[in-house]
């Protein structure tokens, strides 16, 4: 039991120092049955609702039938089996209540007819740090995934966008180049047709000299 203590302390100090977001906290507070010791956790951008179901999936590795109460906030989860807190089943009762940017959990473990206490339990009060812990860690890194996933979206529709545009960029050299053969062909056409306009121009000159030397020998004619 003591290797298992330290394991569980040394856990812990790792746990904590690699992620001091994560604060688990200890004191009595209200809950439906009266002033009890109780353990809390505070998660940053989630919905106590969204909370709350989390939890109740969480504890399912507890063979404990979770539900949230009709007429409290509390979610209560019966006879769950935590074999490191109690040899007997465990109750426990969780409230989750809004905050400034996230939610506040606070998980009282009943092992019948008291409360989980660090001050009395020791070791078994770790583990019952150490599974809101898990729970709010494990609920992180779902957002986590989650935010990447949501980024990859956007990366995606990004990309999209980009090899859209690099596709007409290359439709649009491709019109810039045939546009510059027709261009190079209408200059032609149109020196072309500028020497064909001085040969015609030169072909005029020399008609309307033939028509003056044929007018001036007509008014000779007496």
């Amino acid at each position: 039991m003591k290797k298992l203590t330290f394991l569980l302390f040394t856990y812990f100090i790792y746990a904590f120092s690699a992620n001091a977001q994560i604060k688990i906290n200890e004191d009595t507070l209200s809950m439906s049955q009266g002033l009890k010791n109780g353990f809390s956790v505070e998660m940053l951008q989630i919905a106590p609702e969204d909370a709350g179901k989390r939890w109740a999936k969480y504890l399912k590795k507890y063979k404990g039938k979770t539900k949230k109460s009709k007429n409290l906030t509390e979610w209560f989860t019966n006879d769950a089996k935590m074999k490191l807190i109690s040899n007997n089943t465990v109750d426990l009762y969780a409230v989750f209540t809004p905050i400034q940017g996230g939610t506040r959990l606070i998980v009282w473990y009943d092992l019948g007819g008291t409360y989980l206490n660090s001050e009395i339990h020791g070791e078994r009060a770790i583990t019952g740090k150490k599974v809101l812990y898990d729970f709010a860690l494990a609920t992180k890194k779902e957002q986590a995934l989650a935010k990447i996933e949501e980024e990859k979206e956007k990366l995606s529709q990004i990309q999209g966008n980009l090899d859209k545009l690099s596709k007409n960029e290359i439709e649009f050299l491709k019109t810039i180049e045939d546009l510059k053969a027709k261009i190079a062909t209408l200059e032609a056409d149109v020196k072309e047709t500028k020497s064909t306009q001085s040969k015609k121009q030169a072909e005029l000159q020399a008609q309307r000299k033939l028509i003056d030397e044929l007018q001036k020998k007509l008014d000779t004619i007496k």
